[in-house]
């Protein structure tokens, strides 16, 4: 017979690190057992019952528990990877680095390139041009035309192309009647509308928050009812 020489499957084991698992939904000071790749065994310091507790009371490290934790991955809800159009600030590639390298595991996209990914191909291109590190890109795609706020972007086409939110990052809709219709839209789709709420009626032109020490200065007022 022939003798094959297999590898040892990896071992690590992270003794005492404070845990987050919102899946068995328990946390607290555990110890975990991990080959290749995968968790083999979990043991909880004090016990099952008390990391339920602490997971529902929202508990956090104590002073005196380690400062070594370990989470599921994370979730970023507002990033920007400005591709297309101002690659030098940001990329798809150098993104999803950062994000692995942070413990992202997934990543929202918001909408303000050069152009607007306000186009299904725009989206698809971003999502193809995954540099494969592990991390989910969710795009949000642009409400209307080019952020502008003048004609909703074709938003049923663009959730079929992965779209997961529709937003005009830094952009409101002012038009009441645009925004509703943007609204009832998202809404046929299932899908979130994160609004910049702001009046620019009401802020135009403001300089500080409206208030004495605006008035004493003589600056221009942004009053907080211009976002409310």
């Amino acid at each position: 017979g022939e003798l094959v020489s297999r590898p040892r499957a990896e071992r690590t084991l992270l003794k005492d690190h404070w845990v987050l698992d919102p899946v068995s939904r328990r946390a607290g000071v555990a110890t975990i057992e991990v080959h290749s790749g995968k968790v083999a065994r979990l043991e909880w310091r004090d016990g099952v019952v008390e990391a339920r507790r602490a997971f529902i009371e929202g508990a956090e490290p104590g002073p005196k528990d380690p400062k070594r934790l370990v989470l599921p991955a994370l979730v970023d809800l507002h990033a920007h990877f400005r591709q297309p159009g101002a690659g030098a600030s940001e990329d798809v590639a150098s993104g999803e680095a950062a994000a692995a390298h942070g413990g992202y595991g997934a990543v929202a996209l918001m909408p303000n390139s050069e152009p607007a990914a306000d186009h299904p191909a725009l989206l698809r291109e971003l999502t193809r041009t995954t540099a494969s590190r592990g991390v989910t890109l969710m795009p949000i795609a642009a409400a209307t035309l080019g952020r502008a706020g003048r004609a909703l972007a074709p938003m049923a086409e663009l959730a079929a192309a992965g779209a997961v939110a529709f937003s005009d990052d830094g952009n409101p809709i002012a038009d009441p009647a645009l925004f509703r219709s943007a609204l009832i839209t998202a809404g046929a789709l299932d899908l979130p509308l994160i609004e910049h709420c702001e009046d620019p009626a009401l802020t135009q032109g403001g300089e500080a928050a409206d208030g004495l020490v605006a008035t004493a200065l003589g600056l221009r007022p942004w009053p907080a009812s211009g976002e409310i």
